[in-house]
Formats: structure tokens, sequence, C-alpha cells
């Protein structure tokens, strides 16, 4: 028996079953069924039956508002933004020799733009690469060695931030000409920086960046813990004087810390170590703890604090800040500086 559908033959056939797959299918007979209430909203518990929910799960609900420290609670997005309104505010560094450095500037006269050098001299004090230099050519020349100078530092930073840029087991391997792939070029750093092995190895025997006092740590010093800190300190202070003068930074300020791996000195037995070393869970990497803020726009690191020990930490603290607690100390150090444009902090310390 044929028989003729009223549908037609082709693509309306084809529309007509797939409309008739994904139409809702009609409970069984006999089926208890709820309709669901016209005052079901968002965050209300599900339709029921006989009194269990129709999935089978106990659903927990709670208050639809409360009260708690004097402010009221709601269980639904907070459309406005708390403490007001942050406008948009675009960030700026005054650079030398009346130069500025804003969002979209990259332009220094015609046909040129800023290079990653041009950059990097104007958010590092002058003074302290200057600083460097001396101490670092007094400690060469206590060696009997050549002094070095500004640029020859500028250079060796340079090299070290270039060393993050590959894998390597030794700084030997960074000096290599020959390719250990055909898909990898080989690093040459003789060849591409000018400084040879034997000169890196010079300059990386005597870190010099800040004074230290003479005679070795104080009476009230017993561990030597400040006595240490003290080869960092005047780098420390520099940087962060010059970025809170010279840098402008936008709406947006992040505040975090970063872990600074130690590897240790040498064998087993060398038992010194740093005066600080943390270890959290959540880190992958165990030793010094920095904490730091960074304009949320530019990227441009603002401050920098050094996780000292707890006998060590209330020496740096004021009269009014040592009433405080540890957590709101170390965010009152980040915020009240770098926030005083009516700018966001977005804290991500471990407090």
């Amino acid at each position: 028996m044929i028989g003729h559908s009223a549908i037609g033959d082709g693509p309306a056939l084809l529309l007509h079953a797939a409309g008739s797959l994904s139409a809702p299918r009609a409970l069984p007979i006999g089926t208890p069924f709820t309709p669901p209430s016209t005052q079901d909203t968002l965050g209300e518990p599900m339709s029921t039956v006989a009194g269990t929910p129709a999935s089978g799960l106990s659903i927990s609900t709670g208050a639809a508002s409360t009260t708690a420290h004097g402010f009221e609670w709601h269980n639904q997005p907070v459309l406005q933004p708390i403490g007001g309104a942050v406008l948009r505010t675009p960030w700026f560094v005054r650079a030398p020799r009346r130069d500025v450095i804003s969002e979209g500037r990259d332009a220094v006269g015609f046909g040129r733009t800023r290079t990653p050098l041009d950059y990097f001299l104007a958010v590092f004090p002058q003074e302290q690469l200057k600083l460097t230099s001396e101490l670092k050519s007094a400690a060469l020349v206590s060696q009997r060695l050549r002094p070095t100078s500004a640029g020859e530092v500028l250079k060796f930073f340079g090299i070290l931030i270039l060393a993050t840029r590959f894998q390597f087991g030794s700084r030997a391997d960074l000096l290599a000409t020959a390719p250990r792939s055909k898909h990898i070029p080989a690093p040459a750093f003789g060849e591409r920086t000018g400084i040879s092995r034997h000169r890196f190895d010079t300059m990386w025997s005597a870190p010099r960046s800040s004074r230290q006092q003479t005679g070795g740590p104080s009476t009230d010093d017993a561990s030597g813990e400040r006595y240490r800190w003290a080869l960092l300190n005047d780098l420390i202070s520099s940087i962060n004087n010059h970025r809170a003068a010279l840098v402008s930074p936008g709406d947006t300020i992040c505040v975090d810390e970063s872990m600074v791996k130690w590897y240790g000195l040498g064998e087993a037995w060398i038992a010194i170590g740093p005066p600080m070393y943390i270890y959290i869970d959540r880190k992958p990497e165990n030793g010094c703890e920095i904490q730091n803020a960074a304009c949320g726009r530019s990227g441009i690191m603002l401050r920098l604090h050094l996780v000292t020990t707890a006998a060590d930490q209330p020496a740096h603290l004021s009269a009014d800040e040592s009433h405080l607690l540890h957590g709101t100390a170390d965010f009152a150090l980040f915020s009240w500086p770098l926030g005083r444009n009516g700018a966001h902090c977005l804290c991500g310390l471990l407090l």
C-alpha cells in the first residue's frame, strides 16, 4: 500500500523530521507532574513532587539577604562598584631630557621609535648604575683585575636578561658557537655581546650594587641578617624612589609576590643560605620572596619589598605601622603611595 504525505518530499520532509526530534516529548500517561510556579526566580528551590526535588538531590537554600558588620548582603550580583566609580587614568613616565613616555607614544622624531634600551634607561636610576660600577670596580681592583665602567655594567645587565631566553646547563653553554640542533641557533654570547667568557666570569665574581658597612655585623645583629641584606638595600631603595618620582601609574595597580629560586652555593656541606628562605605550597619555586606592585595598564613595576624574618621586620616599620597587623602593614606599604590618584588596587599577596 502506497500513501502520500501532505508535507511533501525533499527538504520540507527533512525539516519536519528535524523539528520532531527537537520537540519536547510527552510524558507517559500516569506520570505525576507539577506545573512551574509563576514566582520561580534565580536562586529559588527547584520544583518538587511530594516534597522531594525532581532531581532527587537535596538543595540547601539560604536567606535572600543578611546583615553583617553594618552592611546588608544580598544573594545577587552587585551592579554598582564598591567605593564609587574610578575614572580611566593614563599612565606616563617622565624620561630624561624632558621626554614623556605614555601609552601609544613610541615615536621619538621622524621615522624613529623607542627601543627596549630607551625604556630600560627611563625606569632604571642612573645614580644606581653609577654606584654599581664604582662598587664593582673597587671589588675588581682589590683582586688586581681591570675595573669596569657604567657602559660595561649596562651590557652585563643585558647579558643576564638575554640568558633568560635560553635553556642551558652551565654558563659555558651560552658561549658555544656550534648549535645543538639545526632548529635552534647557537647562543654565541661572546660574538653577540663582545664580552668574552673570562670577562663575564670576572664581572660575575664581583656582584656589588649597595654599600655594606665594614667590620662585619653590628653587636645588635647577632644573626648577621641586616648585614647581609645590606648588599641589596641601596638597589631596592633607589629603584623605589626613582619610580615613585618619575612614573605615574594608571587606574589599576596589581600587588603580588615573586619567588627567586635558591639553588644553593655548592655541595651539601655548605650550610650557608639566604637570610630568609621561604617555602609556599602553591609556589613552584622556593627561596627568596619579593613583594612587588606594578601598573596594571603598562606592566611597569613600581615598588619592591624584600620579605625578611619576623625579627628583622619591625626595624623597617614606622611608629604608626608597628601597631598594624602584618598583612595590613604589607598592603599599606604598596597601596597608599600608589593609590593616591584614586586607582584600583588588586592584591594577590598571601597575607
